[in-house]
């Protein structure tokens, strides 16, 4: 489960948006309401029950080219809530560019890469989705890698090239 909504200011002005994901795995015979089933608190926080079943010591990589995101993604996955109780390790990066080469130059391992699909005040050439194209061909023609989980996030509202 989770929420969303948004809103827009007049045009050119940006948009708000947000999103709530519950990540975690709730015991057998949970009940919706109880805290075996809590989902996020009202600051955004999950506790302990929500995150439930997650893996511990996870290595995650935070590609984004604003350093107010990489703040907020880097404390919400290491301090915040039942979170803190994970051991999560984040690494971040600014570009698509330095996050390719953290990975298939330099041979570091995530579990988990959170990138920008933008990227656009990064100073980098490479979108997140060409960086994500990379980093699939990588782990394709290293048979003994671990697959990450890559998870796509953007705040851009509309991509005009396509009208989407």
């Amino acid at each position: 489960g989770g929420a969303s909504g948004g809103s827009s200011a007049p045009e050119h002005q940006g948009c708000m948006f947000f999103f709530t994901v519950t990540l975690g795995v709730a015991g057998a015979g949970a009940v919706a309401g109880t805290p075996e089933a809590e989902g996020p608190g009202e600051d955004g926080s999950c506790s302990s029950a929500a995150v439930q079943g997650l893996p511990r010591g996870w290595s995650v990589l935070v590609v984004d080219d604003v350093e107010f995101n990489q703040v907020l993604w880097s404390r919400k996955l290491t301090s915040m809530g039942g979170f803190a109780q994970l051991g999560w390790q984040v690494r971040c990066a600014s570009t698509a560019e330095e996050a390719v080469e953290l990975i298939t130059r330099q041979g570091q391992h995530f579990d988990l890469v959170i990138m920008d699909e933008n990227l656009s005040s990064s100073g980098g050439v490479m979108t997140g989705r060409e960086a994500t194209r990379l980093l699939r061909q990588f782990e394709q023609s290293s048979p003994r890698r671990h697959r990450a989980w890559i998870f796509g996030a953007t705040g851009n509202c509309t991509d005009r090239k396509s009208g989407v």
